[in-house]
């Protein structure tokens, strides 16, 4: 456990140092019968932007899926075309960014998976 704590302590930080400023709000959206609330890392009038930090490039495989996801939501919601990822690893101080098209359809099948889910205990 209290490696879990550094980690995440250790990924605050980087943020703070390394990641990209962008403007940001926070912002609560109806969808079917759910309120989801969301602070993306940073919006622009044509992207959002996302940054995570990870250990080393092995956990970058659990860690990508994660913040494409979010970075997906966050454009479907703020209606924005694009999104920006940046992962930081701790290991290599390695920044890896994508820009590309946000994916609707990751968007919307996450928000399905939700609702699946809504009802199990």
């Amino acid at each position: 456990m209290h490696g879990d704590t550094d980690a995440r302590r250790d990924g605050v930080r980087a943020h703070h140092r390394i990641a990209e400023r962008y403007p940001t709000i926070r912002w609560a959206f109806k969808w079917r019968d759910f309120m989801i609330s969301g602070v993306p890392d940073g919006i622009t009038d044509n992207f959002v932007y996302e940054f995570k930090t990870t250990k080393n490039r092995f956990l970058l495989n659990y860690m990508k899926p994660v913040a494409f996801t979010q970075a997906d939501l966050y454009a479907h919601f703020f209606r924005r075309p694009m999104k920006r990822v940046q992962i930081y690893l701790r290991e290599t101080g390695e920044i890896l960014t994508w820009m590309e098209y946000a994916d609707e359809e990751n968007a919307r099948s996450t928000l399905e998976k939700f609702r699946e889910h809504k009802y199990i205990k």
